[in-house]
């Protein structure tokens, strides 16, 4: 699918959220003709020893010629409300300085780069014993 702007790009990746089915695949890896870039998946994160299903914002760019319109933190936001379906929000490698100061002020825990935020139930105990039925627990890479 080819998404003209960044505009049409957040969206597709907002309706992919909302209508996640674990059949249909666990990323969203898109960009646009204008140079933005969305890269979304879904996977497990493990929190004192309880395993739970988060949707991980990997990488996102916003072009430069719309850096100063508040799309990413807007994005972000949408993103962390639409969620609540998964037991989990993971934001990998946060560099950005504003992010990391807004992660803090809204008491997102914190793992080195990433931040963090549980929303949901862990998964069911019989998934929770070492691999889930979807995705390999990341149990090295997230604690």
């Amino acid at each position: 699918m080819s998404y003209k702007n960044i505009e049409y790009l957040m969206s597709g990746a907002f309706e992919w959220v909302n209508e996640w089915d674990p059949l249909k695949g666990g990323q969203f890896i898109h960009t646009s003709l204008d140079g933005g870039e969305i890269n979304l998946r879904v996977g497990d994160i493990c929190h004192d020893g309880m395993y739970y299903r988060a949707l991980k914002l990997m990488h996102i760019v916003i072009p430069d010629a719309k850096r100063e319109l508040g799309l990413y933190s807007f994005f972000i936001h949408r993103l962390e409300d639409k969620a609540y379906g998964f037991g989990a929000i993971w934001h990998d490698r946060v560099e950005n300085h504003f992010l990391i100061e807004r992660h803090s002020r809204y008491k997102l825990k914190r793992r080195g780069n990433s931040f963090y935020k549980i929303l949901g139930e862990p998964h069911p105990k019989h998934l929770a014993a070492g691999i889930s039925w979807l995705h390999p627990v990341m149990v090295g890479h997230f604690q």
